[in-house]
């Protein structure tokens, strides 16, 4: 039996058969590619906590729609924070902004009342706040609690500052004539300025009531004040008694300022009668130092100009100045802080108006203007600061010292009088009292002697008046005073005296004029009196007559 050998030939093409694995091989080269091209971004945000979080699980929402996924939970280097890590669907890539927000939905209970209840059955999950700003961004940290309002609604968001922390808290409502429009979204006390701050935000289109001096004060829901007309309870609103909060609202001495940009800042007030103590915004601040008493001054007594109200009393205290400027002064002065508004002399209420009353208070205190103390009420002794002009006072400048600018002061009233007085007493108690009154009893002595003289020579003069010699003197001094008359009498123009005088007189005339001609001889010869005619002339020698 003959075994027939086979007949082997090379194949011309590849077998079909392989066609499909590399179709398999192709479409699932496409779909990777194509899966990696469709797949979202991957984002990294960053809890304090995971609660509620898990991978593979969580689901990232916008507005309950799904548009991705937690896909890793791990703890930062440090342990302290938690890293979660995210897919984003291509399609909602544009929604991560700068300023997204990412907070964990689970339940709450809160002032607004109970909240993500649904999760108790369907899980936590992350929602996705997208925000004004550009895309792009992949590295997020996430709110602990959710934002009490949503980014997209419009308003206006301001900053609170207060001194002193009150009961306001994230949820409060902020009121306007006690109508909710908006609400306190957080609560913070900020180290660096120690003050209590409060994010607030005013929903659209209440945030047109805002301006530049608008005013902002707690409210408690109600109010008890007591006057003479007895006991009145102001009540708010049932949200305001229930949880407090926060109003604004301009006052009435004060002009509608200008519209205000989102973040302006603003003083938290603790109430309505604060404000209406200090109702301006701008304001300079001035320390004015004393030589004398501040008792009676307190914090909110006026400053005034002439009997108009220019500003408040803030403070007194000696911090206001530097310590070493207490130490190096012999007469330690109180140092009393002012401020004065612009507002309360007609001035807007703006930086502006407050930058141009400095300037002019400079010319002011150059002109001779100064402050001084004075008393309001003579009844409880309460003062008060009064600015006016003094003629007589020395020219001074306004000066820093520490932080405050320095106001010149002046002592009047009251006050210059006892200074005057404590500076006469101090004259008085420098005295040598002890020697003068020595010298005065000295004096005194003599004084009694003296007096005890006179009384003895009055003595005498009283008996010389009795004396009937002396009673008779009168008598005699009346009739010597008649023969004087008598004898005056003699000496009229009428008398004989007088004419036998007169012709006495003319015959001493006549004697009188020819004297007058021999004296006048005698001075042009004074030998007339011995050589009487007039002499020849004398015979010239060798000469003979003809």
């Amino acid at each position: 039996m003959s075994i027939a050998e086979a007949n082997v030939t090379e194949p011309k093409r590849p077998s079909s058969i392989w066609i499909i694995p590399i179709l398999a091989l192709v479409v699932g080269v496409w779909l990777v590619i194509k899966s990696y091209q469709d797949q979202g971004p991957l984002v990294t945000i960053t809890f304090e906590t995971a609660s509620g979080v898990a991978a593979e699980k969580t689901k990232i929402k916008l507005r309950d729609v799904e548009i991705g996924i937690v896909e890793s939970v791990e703890l930062s280097e440090n342990y302290e924070r938690v890293h979660i890590e995210a897919r984003i669907e291509k399609s909602a890539e544009d929604l991560l902004t700068e300023d997204a927000q990412f907070w964990v939905v689970k339940p709450r209970i809160g002032k607004q009342g109970i909240s993500g209840v649904g999760t108790l059955l369907s899980g936590s999950y992350i929602v996705l706040s997208p925000g004004d700003g550009a895309s792009g961004h992949r590295d997020y940290t996430g709110l602990e609690n959710p934002p009490l309002t949503a980014p997209d609604i419009a308003g206006l968001h301001v900053i609170l500052k207060s001194e002193k922390g009150g009961s306001l808290s994230a949820g409060d409502p902020v009121l306007y004539r006690d109508f909710a429009v908006g609400q306190i979204e957080r609560a913070y006390f900020n180290v660096e300025d120690q003050l209590f701050e409060y994010s607030a935000f005013i929903q659209a289109p209440y945030d047109d009531l805002l301006t530049s001096t608008s005013r902002f004060w707690e409210v408690s829901g109600f109010s008890i004040d007591t006057d003479a007309n007895g006991i009145s309870l102001k009540a708010g609103s049932v949200e305001s008694i229930l949880m407090g909060g926060v109003s604004f609202g301009i006052p009435a001495d004060v002009s509608p300022g200008q519209p205000v940009d989102d973040g302006t800042q603003f003083t938290l007030h603790p109430s309505i009668e604060s404000i209406d103590k200090q109702p301006y915004r701008y304001y300079l601040e001035f320390v004015l130092l004393f030589q004398s008493s501040v008792r009676g001054l307190k914090e909110g007594a006026p400053v005034q100009y002439r009997g108009i109200q220019m500003g408040t009393v803030t403070g007194v205290s000696f911090s206001y100045i530097p310590e070493s400027e207490l130490i190096s002064s012999n007469e330690i002065p109180i140092p009393v802080r002012i401020r004065i508004d612009p507002g309360r002399i007609g001035w807007p209420d703006t930086q502006d108006a407050m930058n141009r009353l400095g300037e002019d208070m400079k010319h002011r205190v150059e002109a001779g203007l100064r402050a001084s103390l004075k008393t309001g009420s003579l009844l409880t002794g309460n003062l008060f600061v009064s600015l006016d002009f003094y003629d007589d006072a020395e020219p001074v400048e306004i000066h820093t010292l520490g932080e405050y600018s320095i106001f010149p002061t002046i002592s009047t009233g009251l006050n210059q009088i006892e200074r005057q007085v404590s500076n006469i007493l101090d004259k008085i108690e420098k005295l040598p009292l002890e020697q003068t009154v020595d010298s005065a009893n000295v004096t005194i002595v003599k004084l009694s002697e003296a007096l005890t003289s006179a009384k003895s020579t009055l003595d005498s003069l009283t008996q010389f008046v009795a004396n009937e010699d002396t009673q008779s003197i009168p008598s005699e001094i009346s009739e010597a005073l008649a023969e004087l008359r008598i004898t005056l009498n003699s000496f009229s123009a009428e008398s004989e005296f007088q004419r036998s005088a007169i012709d006495a007189l003319e015959e001493i005339e006549e004697v009188a004029n020819g004297l007058e001609d021999v004296l006048k001889t005698l001075n042009a010869k004074p030998n007339a009196l011995i050589f009487s005619g007039n002499p020849q002339e004398d015979p010239e020698p060798g000469r003979i007559a003809e």
